[in-house]
């Protein structure tokens, strides 16, 4: 009796904390505690310590709090004087880390299958809601995507942002996880159903994410849909066949003419409105991709991002082991913050060798664990959502409660929702092991 109301219990905790990060529209028109995340999380953390500690300190939660420690000594040492927006954010993303991942230590660890399908259901269904309210919002305002990224963000944009929250549109972090779900709707349409009304409805929904993902404007979440969307077309089962295909690709993509690339570019550009930011970005990298970093009047989107990686590895190699600022004053031995667009290598920058290293091996470990586990062909695509989302951080920084769900709850969460009875072909979770060998080398 007492294990069936705790299980209850922490499944209606972890539903309220998704609820609060995955469904701004119930957020922003239903206010207090029901939807105050940050109240749930005190709970839930709480509530683990009275009944299952052993969930925060086992499993892949023992990396988590190994780099809290680190983090915790180093921010208050020898990296006391990092700047406050680095410091803020290295916290923030700690604890959302740290939240996600014991959401997913509590259902694994405690055998609650069926509880962490559920969840799993419900954040999916909550985000592809918020893909229908956000395409709503950007009609509404063209320009939400580029104000909600905060890259140019002004006073007035603030003021347009919050007028349109009633509407429940994402936020940067929402557009960084439908990279995830883009991959979990190709898997759903290929695999899970034969029905071709459902397949239909998939591919739909496919469309809407893409779609919307354009109409956000955010250059690097339509270039990443696009490439991972391809590869989650290629046959899981015979993967060494995809990777040759992949590989091929690559070639034919490398042989084409320099001037194809500008021409096809510029024609995608013209396919939008020319004072969209979209359309902005597509004239850009043809612009760059023709004349590198020999332009003369003007600076591209593109070359300014590429120029932040030697300017990041140079104020990288003044202290490569420990930070930039390793006992150094606020100016870290010459960091530019620009460099925190780049989430990767500006990690490794403030925090070094040791510090970057800490933090990578929690990722590194959690997708290591589940991949023991999985079979294939979700094994595949748990692979291609995951490095959809890390990705991501070569590009632009990677944030949002919305992204770590996605990769420490959803993504895993995936392959147990047969534990809600969906029907599917019996060869997909029952992959013999000596195909899986032949197959897949992990």
């Amino acid at each position: 009796m007492r294990k069936q109301f705790l299980s209850r219990y922490f499944f209606i905790l972890s539903f309220l904390i998704i609820v609060s990060s995955t469904f701004p529209l119930v957020k922003a028109n239903i206010w207090g505690i029901f939807t105050n995340l940050l109240f749930w999380s005190i709970v839930w953390f709480l509530s683990l310590l009275l009944f299952y500690p052993k969930v925060l300190f086992s499993g892949i939660m023992k990396y988590v709090i190994i780099y809290g420690l680190y983090l915790f000594i180093a921010l208050n040492t020898f990296l006391k004087n990092m700047d406050r927006w680095n410091s803020e954010t290295l916290i923030w993303e700690f604890y959302q880390i740290a939240l996600t991942i014991s959401i997913f230590n509590y259902f694994i660890l405690n055998k609650e299958f069926h509880y962490y399908a559920k969840i799993t259901k419900y954040s999916i269904v909550f985000l592809i809601i918020t893909c229908f309210t956000t395409l709503f919002t950007t009609f509404l305002e063209p320009n939400y995507g580029r104000m909600v990224a905060g890259t140019t963000q002004t006073r007035i944009d603030f003021v347009i942002i919050t007028g349109l929250s009633k509407y429940g549109a994402g936020n940067y972090g929402t557009m960084i996880s439908y990279l995830g779900i883009l991959i979990i709707i190709v898997y759903f349409m290929r695999f899970i159903t034969n029905n071709i009304f459902t397949k239909i409805i998939f591919i739909f929904l496919l469309l809407i994410v893409i779609y919307t993902t354009i109409r956000m404007q955010i250059y690097a979440n339509i270039i990443l849909a696009f490439l991972f969307s391809f590869f989650a077309f290629l046959n899981p089962i015979k993967l060494k066949k995809s990777l040759l295909i992949v590989f091929f690709t690559f070639i034919l993509i490398f042989s084409i003419p320099k001037s194809i690339f500008v021409d096809s570019l510029l024609e995608v550009s013209y396919l939008f409105d020319e004072t969209t930011d979209i359309s902005k970005k597509f004239r850009e990298t043809a612009f760059f991709i023709n004349y590198g970093f020999d332009l003369k009047e003007t600076q591209t989107n593109p070359s300014q991002r590429v120029e932040r990686y030697p300017i990041l590895f140079e104020t990288f190699m003044r202290n490569p082991f420990f930070g930039c600022y390793f006992f150094a004053d606020e100016t870290g031995r010459g960091y530019q913050g620009e460099g925190a667009h780049l989430h990767w290598m500006n990690k490794l920058t403030i925090m070094g060798i040791i510090g970057f290293i800490i933090f990578s091996l929690i990722i590194f470990k959690f997708i290591q664990s589940n991949l023991k586990n999985f079979k294939l062909p979700y094994k595949y695509y748990y692979i291609l959502g995951s490095l959809s989302i890390i990705s991501y951080g070569i590009l632009k920084t990677i944030a949002g409660i919305e992204t770590w769900i996605t990769l420490f709850i959803i993504l895993p969460g995936v392959y147990y929702l047969t534990f809600l009875n969906i029907k599917t072909e019996n060869k997909i979770f029952n992959v013999d092991e000596q195909q899986n060998k032949s197959s897949m080398d992990l």
